[in-house]
């Protein structure tokens, strides 16, 4: 007797072996049935389980810090790296790592629906980008953050480089013309 998963796909089956002959009543054989049916939805359901927890572990194991927040704007969640970063910074509570203007990044991403909406926050030597993204269907916003400090610091030491001589350090035409 088959047993499904929840889109009919066979995942198994239920035999019984037995040295005795087997009379196939039908009481029997909806027994079975039952339990080959039940049988299917426990391996469901364990195989989903499985998949939960290897979506919680993308959050969980994710360097970069993340934050699920309500409609409203309330941290609901947030991952081990915003802890991390809030104790290298000294800083307590998750409002001190979000931009000033959270409530209002809260509101253009519920008018925006599909659109991310982004800002920067510098905190001492770290620059980061918000990324705040609907989640519609679970009624809840999640919140992203990259770390732009390396990209910033590369930018500015283009920007000298650009204007200024390798060897000497001192303004280079370019510089005077701009």
């Amino acid at each position: 007797i088959p047993m499904l998963d929840n889109q009919k796909n066979i995942l198994g089956h239920i035999a019984v072996m037995s040295t005795n002959r087997l009379d196939t009543d039908i009481l029997e054989l909806q027994i079975l049935k039952i339990f080959a049916a039940r049988a299917g939805v426990e391996l469901e359901r364990q195989r989903m389980e499985k998949e939960n927890l290897q979506l919680a572990r993308i959050s969980l194991k994710n360097p970069n810090m993340l934050i699920v927040a309500d409609l409203e704007g309330g941290v609901v969640l947030s991952n081990p790296a915003c802890t991390r970063m809030m104790e290298e910074l000294g800083l307590t509570g998750l409002a001190a790592l979000l931009p000033e203007n959270h409530d209002e990044l809260i509101k253009e991403t519920l008018k925006s629906k599909a659109q991310a909406v982004s800002a920067e926050k510098n905190i001492a030597d770290y620059s980061f980008q918000w990324n705040y993204y609907l989640q519609s269907d679970l009624d809840r916003i999640h919140i992203y953050a990259v770390d732009l400090t390396q990209y910033r610091l590369a930018e500015t030491q283009l920007r000298k480089d650009a204007f200024h001589d390798v060897l000497t350090g001192l303004p280079n035409p370019t510089f005077f013309n701009n």
